[in-house]
């Protein structure tokens, strides 16, 4: 495998554990299907060519890579006090008050792309902040879910309409008709192993 490969099939079996991980956490099983997730965009020279893969793995009519998620998500800004204390000590509470009045929805996009943001503090300092220094947190908006772990992240339409309620309601019925054929034909399958083996032990006397 080379690794180019091997970066997309990771990247895909990362983005079906997370989107799995949304369902579970609205409750919607993935034999109920959806009609569409959310990709950042900047994977779609990557994976394009494995969409179908996300599709049949998740159960979802649709595989969109935006290129804004603003509108799916409300982003949260908070110190990376582990890292930023060693380096602000006593202007560690001007830089979180700092922080607390910047455009979270503005200010994380640009910390994924990889820019520097520069925190003006209250006392006249200016500090370069990066992705390191301040940890993104990530809620979505109402009709959606997000499943996100080291900055990468799948975005769901839990929005249900009548025709995918149907067909998640179709494939229960048939799924469980055919447990139950399975059931069915093993139980007949022992009843006629024990009645062979009555007549056989009943030759043998």
């Amino acid at each position: 495998m080379t690794f180019e490969l091997k970066k997309k099939m990771d990247l895909v079996r990362e983005l079906v554990r997370l989107g799995r991980s949304a369902r579970e956490s609205v409750k919607i099983k993935v034999r109920q299907p959806i009609q569409k997730v959310l990709v950042d965009g900047h994977y779609e020279t990557l994976i394009s060519d494995l969409v179908p893969l996300v599709q049949e793995e998740l159960n979802v009519k649709e595989v969109e890579f935006a290129k804004s998620l603003n509108e799916y998500m409300n982003f949260g800004l908070k110190p990376n006090f582990k890292v930023l204390g060693p380096v602000l000590g006593k202007n560690m509470g001007l830089f979180g008050k700092a922080l607390g009045g910047l455009d979270a929805n503005t200010v994380a996009p640009k910390l994924d792309a990889g820019e520097t943001v520069a925190i003006e503090l209250s006392n006249g300092d200016t500090f370069e902040a990066t992705s390191e220094h301040i940890q993104v947190s990530i809620d979505s908006k109402e009709g959606f879910t997000v499943g996100v772990e080291n900055n990468v992240f799948i975005i769901l339409d839990t929005t249900l309409n009548e025709a995918l309620i149907n067909e998640g309601m179709h494939v229960s019925l048939y799924l469980e008709f055919n447990s139950n054929v399975k059931q069915v034909t093993l139980k007949c399958l022992i009843t006629s192993i024990f009645v062979m083996m009555q007549i056989l032990s009943l030759q043998l006397v």
